[in-house]
């Protein structure tokens, strides 16, 4: 059976943004546990499928306007048409998670890809409220790298989980444009207060709990207890305890090295410090680390463009052959 076309209005939306490893998926799971949401495993509605058809119309527009091919969807269907279309395939997709939990008043969609899209899901879900997890990105970082030694996803060094960290942040931050429907928290916060925070972002949902649920709740999922159980947003679905390292903060004390902390630095330290989880030149332990590791950097940036240099001469001479 077809969706309800009114699904897409009379449901209320969330979406929790922010760079992977800030704790998306522990707030999902608790937003989750609230009797009105439904929701499920990561979707990739808008990064993966939305984007690409609306990026596939552009070009094809573009090629018809400016080089005059008569070739493409935009020949057969005007822009409405498309947004029409992709309003189902929202509604439609939706419906299913909405059937997971029938009298449920808001759904939940969760993937840090979302980050980079709030504008399109704002512009299709005119209801949508954005929550924004920010995490130290050095421990961001130190997860980062465990995830990929353990599951082979995301990047394999500190210099890539820092450029990741800061552009997906950057990106969610794009989010607050939307005023009232923006909800910034720390990761941090999230530790030290989990039942106020909780109930903060509740609050900003539109949920209504009391404060002997919300404990209840907090108790039944603390880090090691979703980690026992494989917890997922969707009860049917266990996610692997590879997906969990430490769940606390301050851990990239223990996990990064020396040269880790100035490659950061280097990369996303602006940032870091413009949030004030950092001042500057917090990477350098010792007198010695101010000297040597921005040494060790230019020799390494000489040595990279050496390397090319000669990686360029070789497919030049081979040309010859």
């Amino acid at each position: 059976m077809n969706p309800e076309p009114s699904l897409l209005e009379t449901k209320d939306f969330l979406f929790i943004i922010g760079s992977p490893r800030s704790g998306t998926t522990m707030l999902q799971i608790l937003l989750a546990a609230h009797p009105q949401v439904a929701s499920t495993v990561e979707q990739t509605l808008f990064q993966h499928y939305v984007k690409q058809w609306l990026d596939t119309w552009d070009a094809e527009v573009r090629n018809i306007e400016e080089r005059g091919w008569k070739l493409g969807l935009p020949i057969l269907w005007k822009e409405e048409e498309l947004v029409a279309f992709l309003r189902e395939f929202l509604a439609r997709a939706y419906a299913k998670i909405l059937a997971l939990k029938p009298g449920a008043t808001h759904l939940l969609d969760k993937h840090p890809g979302y980050s980079a899209h709030v504008r399109t899901i704002k512009r299709f879900l005119p209801r949508a409220r954005f929550i924004h997890i920010i995490r130290d990105g050095r421990d961001v970082a130190a997860s980062t790298v465990a995830a990929h030694a353990k599951m082979g996803f995301g990047p394999a060094n500190v210099a890539g989980a820092a450029v990741k960290w800061k552009r997906f942040l950057s990106a969610a931050r794009e989010a607050a444009q939307f005023g009232e429907d923006y909800l910034e928290i720390r990761y941090e916060q999230f530790l030290e207060s989990k039942a106020d925070v909780y109930a903060r972002v509740l609050g900003f949902c539109g949920l209504s709990a009391t404060a002997e649920w919300i404990a209840e709740i907090v108790d039944a999922n603390t880090f090691d207890k979703m980690k026992e159980r494989g917890a997922s947003p969707d009860p049917t679905t266990k996610l692997s305890e590879k997906r969990y390292h430490r769940g606390t903060a301050g851990g990239w004390l223990q996990d990064l090295s020396a040269w880790d902390r100035f490659q950061f630095d280097q990369l996303a330290g602006d940032l870091l410090c413009e949030l004030g989880y950092a001042q500057p030149g917090w990477w350098a332990e010792s007198a010695g680390d101010r000297l040597a590791l921005p040494l060790r950097h230019q020799w390494e940036k000489r040595r990279c463009f050496l390397r090319r240099l000669t990686d360029d001469a070789r497919n030049f001479l081979r040309g010859y052959e």
